[in-house]
């Protein structure tokens, strides 16, 4: 009989496989893994496992006698765990999920979580080619990774991304909004107006729409009681801010929502083809992209192709125009003062106006000739 031959380093222990490392003739690292040494794919398992491992000291880290079996593991065991341990929103949860499996997982998911340096890190995220945002996005569930596993310091800590120049925030005039929806009530179905509608007049994020239902909606008053959103697909019964606001919608908007079909149903406002809640707006997103595409638009309309968000801020801007204060209209949009002012304060310099530039020159000094000299009291 031919005598079973293992891979280096591998031999059957107990009920498992042992996994040994030798440095200049002397064992530094040995665990034991479970699986069957008789089968292919347990073996090629510990293979593979060993080659990570030596993999780490070829590149010059060492075992010390103080590392146990289990002291060291594998970076996308560790994001693995670290996803499925997550207490946050679903939609936040799928964003850190994407983010590990488009930018780091195929660089580091065979790298040991203890030995990941700040160097190799920060080699990673110079060769990203996104904003300087983005790559700041993509450190949080890296930094959450490290935090989970305790390891100390955390090697995102001294990585530092420097902030771009806030891009001016685009908007459409009037006119501009007027031959949108007028286009689109032409080529479209009553759904697909009402709801650029409903975006342009009260600002409303696009998960905000499409978790809307009737009875969120008080036409006689014109308002809309915003509570609750579709993100992702899902359901979320809050807001994107957790906060509840009534929002008034323009007299102009109220025919197109009291024109859907929907209104029947007494469900959600916004149905997809199968007459159910719309889930998304891929919908709404193409008839907003064939409009822009469509060579008779452009040729007869000098309005610029906007990403359909654009309406929100467009909102903001109008509310501004009319004199809307800014702690109202941050209000009206489910803002938070410091970020309407963060976000929209070169507009609320330029529809407030510059007739009280005067009152900036503050209260002036009077002179007084002899300092000395106590005033006299009469």
């Amino acid at each position: 009989m031919v005598e079973q031959r293992w891979p280096a380093g591998i031999r059957p222990w107990g009920e498992g496989i042992q996994i040994r490392l030798w440095k200049d003739g002397q064992e530094i690292y040995s665990e034991t893994v479970s699986g069957d040494p008789y089968k292919p794919s347990d073996l090629a398992s510990a293979v593979r496992r060993r080659n990570e491992l030596k993999s780490r000291l070829t590149l010059g880290f060492s075992f010390h006698d103080s590392d146990q079996p289990g002291m060291v593991t594998l970076f996308r065991d560790d994001a693995q765990d670290y996803i499925e341990t997550l207490d946050v929103d679903y939609s936040t949860a799928l964003s850190y999920h994407n983010i590990l499996n488009k930018h780091w997982l195929p660089v580091l998911g065979g790298e040991v979580t203890q030995f990941i340096t700040s160097q190799a890190i920060n080699n990673i995220i110079k060769g990203m080619d996104v904003s300087r945002k983005t790559k700041r996005n993509n450190l949080v569930p890296l930094r959450g990774i490290f935090r989970h596993k305790h390891i100390e310091p955390n090697p995102t800590d001294s990585i530092h991304i420097k902030k771009d120049q806030k891009a001016e925030i685009d908007r459409f005039r009037p006119d501009d909004r007027s031959t949108i929806i007028d286009y689109l009530s032409k080529k479209n179905d009553a759904q697909v107006v009402a709801y650029f509608a409903l975006f342009f007049g009260t600002g409303m994020r696009p998960g905000e729409l499409l978790g809307l239902e009737y009875s969120d909606l008080d036409l006689k008053e014109r308002k809309v009681h915003v509570h609750q959103q579709t993100v992702r697909r899902r359901h979320k019964a809050s807001t994107k801010t957790h906060m509840r606001r009534t929002v008034t919608i323009p007299a102009w908007v109220i025919p197109f929502i009291s024109n859907l079909p929907s209104q029947f149903k007494y469900g959600h406002v916004f149905l997809n083809n199968l007459g159910t809640k719309c889930l998304d707006t891929d919908l709404f997103n193409d008839a907003w992209n064939n409009m822009f595409d469509d060579p008779k638009f452009r040729r007869d309309h000098n309005i610029r192709k906007r990403r359909p968000y654009t309406c929100r801020h467009s909102r903001a801007a109008e509310l501004l125009t009319m004199g809307v204060k800014p702690a109202k209209a941050a209000r009206q949009l489910g803002h938070s003062v410091e970020m309407f002012f963060g976000t929209y304060s070169e507009w609320i310099d330029e529809f407030q106006g510059d007739d009280d530039d005067h009152l900036l020159e503050g209260v002036g000094i009077s002179p007084v000739t002899d300092r000395s000299q106590k005033p006299e009291i009469k």
